[in-house]
């Protein structure tokens, strides 16, 4: 019997080229609303390690109309690898598109972690929790992974766990008075908290005390 060989470097050419595709099919929708001088003060103002590699400068609200949009117009069929690769364009409107529009069903502690680990701005550490990973699939799982890796974090993976826990918590996902949510505190006591990180801490500390 023959078999048709298959070049796994061609199919991925293939599948990045679609991928290509859909952002260009998305340029349209962003131009549509973009707010050049907003954009312009964000990148200014950005630390340079923290800086998109473009930015529509769309208002939250705007971004939420048009994820429904782009939604409900059904034009462009997204895989579960694609809400993966708007995260990764390090594009603010896409990342804000991949955090609005990803079905529950595929955020699980392990995409929550590895999209944790590749934050750019602090913008997005904060965003993350609030717009997606308090919808964790497994609370405790996503927890346990926090825990796990505060020690070796940078300051804004930190901020996006520490908001993340506390959003859980919001959400009655978490037990407050648990165990690990305790061992997670002790964490960030272990250390002086940066004057950035401090604000998450204190968000997830006053959520405690209610």
């Amino acid at each position: 019997m023959n078999h048709k060989h298959i070049n796994i470097s061609t199919l991925q050419l293939d599948v990045e080229q679609e991928f290509l595709a859909k952002l260009k099919l998305l340029t349209p929708y962003f131009e549509s609303r973009m707010n050049g001088a907003t954009a312009h003060q964000m990148q200014s103002i950005a630390p340079a390690d923290q800086k998109y590699k473009l930015n529509y400068g769309i208002s939250l609200g705007d971004m939420k109309l048009l994820a429904e949009s782009i939604k409900s117009v059904n034009i462009i069929n997204f895989t579960r690898v694609d809400y993966d690769k708007l995260w990764c364009t390090n594009i603010r409107e896409a990342m804000l598109l991949a955090l609005l529009n990803t079905p529950e069903t595929l955020i699980t502690p392990e995409r929550i972690e590895a999209w944790i680990n590749s934050i750019p701005t602090q913008e997005m550490a904060e965003l993350l929790p609030f717009l997606f990973s308090w919808k964790s699939s497994d609370p405790h799982k996503t927890l346990s992974i926090a825990i796990d890796s505060y020690p070796t974090a940078h300051t804004i993976q930190r901020i996006a766990h520490t908001y993340t826990i506390g959003r859980l918590i919001q959400h009655n996902k978490l037990n407050p008075s648990s165990n690990d949510i305790q061992s997670y505190i002790s964490l960030t006591k272990s250390n002086t908290p940066s004057p950035l990180e401090a604000t998450s801490i204190a968000f997830l500390t006053n959520l405690l005390l209610q």
